[in-house]
């Protein structure tokens, strides 16, 4: 009878470890109840996928996907994907069964996403939107007064400002322009967004030790399409994915004989 001792999992420099010594050493590290999580997982995905006939992938999908692979990890010449597929320690079979399986597991997440979909879209929608920002940011309070002067009587824009500072006169001002995911403004600023106009010139406000004028150019409303789509799904399905994993009865017994 096989025990966790005699079966051998790994060889490191000619030597045979164990199974109850590769996870003895999760268990020492603090790795094992992570790497018990993660095979827990992909049991679920696994078995999710075999009992499900909603999820076939056609030979276009497949070959589209593996181009895409092999474009992203720069590997288009046969030489360059072959050593990659030998680094790996796959070979092209298993290389297909791994593409295959990924693509199953986005249509999988697309297919538990989709009935709560719209409603997370629209409780998230307000943090998924994009703002169009110009801020100044500069040290002190008073730097930040004194600009806002300089500012106001030159037109009352950031970012014409910058542009009219041909000898470097504000080489102690840092000036960010561009659209940003609301949730990823500072919570003072994301509070002031939807009060004011757009266009108008605020401040100062003290954002992270600095201080900061800002004006609202635009406000991009998020769509359920593209990047946002994808980022929800996952969520989505990693929430549906730890409730399957609590419901299952997990047992090792690393310290059997």
């Amino acid at each position: 009878m096989e025990t966790l001792d005699s079966i051998s999992f790994l060889k490191i420099d000619g030597e045979d470890l164990s199974l109850k010594q590769v996870l003895g050493y999760l268990q020492l590290s603090g790795n094992l109840q992570p790497f018990l999580q993660e095979v827990a997982s992909q049991h679920v995905i696994y078995t999710e996928i075999q009992k499900r006939e909603d999820l076939e992938i056609s030979v276009a999908e497949f070959e589209q996907a593996a181009i895409d692979f092999r474009l992203e990890r720069n590997l288009t010449s046969s030489e360059l994907f072959q050593q990659w597929l030998a680094n790996n320690g796959i070979d092209y079979a298993a290389f297909k069964s791994r593409v295959a399986f990924a693509l199953k597991v986005q249509k999988l997440k697309s297919r538990i996403a989709e009935a709560d979909l719209e409603t997370y879209f629209q409780e998230r929608r307000r943090s998924l939107d994009r703002v169009d920002i110009s801020c100044a940011f500069v040290a002190t309070r008073q730097q930040a007064e004194e600009l806002l002067s300089r500012i106001t009587g030159s037109g009352g824009n950031i970012e014409q400002f910058a542009q009219g500072d041909k000898e470097g006169e504000n080489s102690n001002v840092e000036i960010i322009r561009g659209p940003t995911l609301r949730r990823n403004l500072p919570a003072d600023l994301n509070d002031k967004v939807d009060s004011v106009p757009i266009g108008e010139l605020l401040g100062p406000l003290e954002i992270n030790g600095r201080w900061c004028l800002f004006q609202v150019e635009r406000i991009l409303p998020a769509a359920l399409e593209g990047q946002v789509k994808r980022e929800l799904e996952n969520e989505l399905f990693k929430r549906w994915l730890i409730d399957k994993a609590k419901q299952l009865d997990i047992k090792l017994s690393v310290g059997a004989s």
